[in-house]
């Protein structure tokens, strides 16, 4: 990229000194004939191109360029030099303007194949950084609000029933054992990972955190949008991804609603 950059600068003075020695030693309206030449050759030599492309440009530049010069210099006659100052003048204007815009179609091809590609290859790696960063904080807080009087039945019947979540490492005795009472905390296994734990603070009130640190694959993501979006549809509630509950205020990462697709918030959005 830089090299690019000092191959134009490099370009740009060539062509502003060329033009000032052309206006010295050339008068007339043949100037700007001269200008324009200088100008797309320098495009043609400066613009990131395939080399065949450049050898192509350069073949159809010098192709119409001698012999319309030719043209003009020697057979001139009688006024025909207007039609040879006119025609040269008009291709190297075509020529320039299609180098103009075949580069910056190009560019813009190339910023979209980057950016489609860029978004295949990191679709993963996009998600925990935006969800299961462990720089700073590594515990995302999961909160739902206005919750019915039996939300903790249905959270605690739904994670016994699930075949890839559990309480307590699923041991059947210490989910029989498993205390569903006011200021308890939980933890909720991911096969043999500790990756969920609920506070049971308020009945109102769902509040769990995940341990980023344990979401090491896109897979395990899968698996946590299934387990609270389904959490979402039973209890008839929107259930949000926080950044960090203790801050103010804190900003919606991930938002589960009842019989929608879960959806990442890629814009801050303060909870209400």
């Amino acid at each position: 990229m830089k090299n690019h950059i000092i191959q134009l600068i490099l370009a740009s003075a060539f062509l502003i000194t060329s033009i000032c020695a052309l206006n010295f030693y050339i008068v007339g309206d043949d100037v700007l004939i001269y200008a324009i030449m200088l100008l797309t050759f320098t495009l043609i030599l400066a613009i990131r191109m395939k080399n065949r492309t450049t050898i192509w440009n350069l073949v159809v530049f010098i192709g119409y360029n001698i012999p319309l010069l030719y043209c003009l210099h020697y057979k001139g006659e009688y006024g025909t030099s207007l039609y040879w100052w006119v025609f040269l003048l008009f291709f190297n204007a075509i020529h320039l303007l299609g180098i103009i815009l075949f580069s910056i179609i190009t560019q813009l091809k190339k910023r979209y194949t980057d950016k489609k590609t860029n978004n295949k290859m990191t679709g993963w790696n996009k998600v925990k950084k935006m969800l299961y960063y462990t720089d700073n904080e590594y515990i995302r807080d999961v909160i739902a609000s206005h919750l019915q009087d039996n939300a903790w039945d249905i959270i605690y019947n739904y994670i016994s029933h699930n075949t890839l979540f559990s309480i307590n490492n699923n041991t059947k005795e210490d989910e029989k054992n498993c205390n569903i009472s006011k200021d308890n905390i939980i933890t909720i296994f991911f096969k043999e990972t500790p990756l969920i734990r609920w506070y049971l603070n308020r009945k109102d009130l769902l509040e769990m955190d995940i341990d980023a640190r344990f979401v090491t694959n896109e897979s395990i993501h899968r698996h946590i949008c299934n387990f609270f979006s389904n959490l979402s549809c039973l209890l008839d509630r929107d259930i949000c991804i926080l950044d960090n509950i203790i801050k103010t205020p804190p900003f919606i990462l991930m938002k589960f609603t009842p019989n929608k697709p879960p959806k990442i918030l890629e814009e801050n959005v303060e909870i209400i």
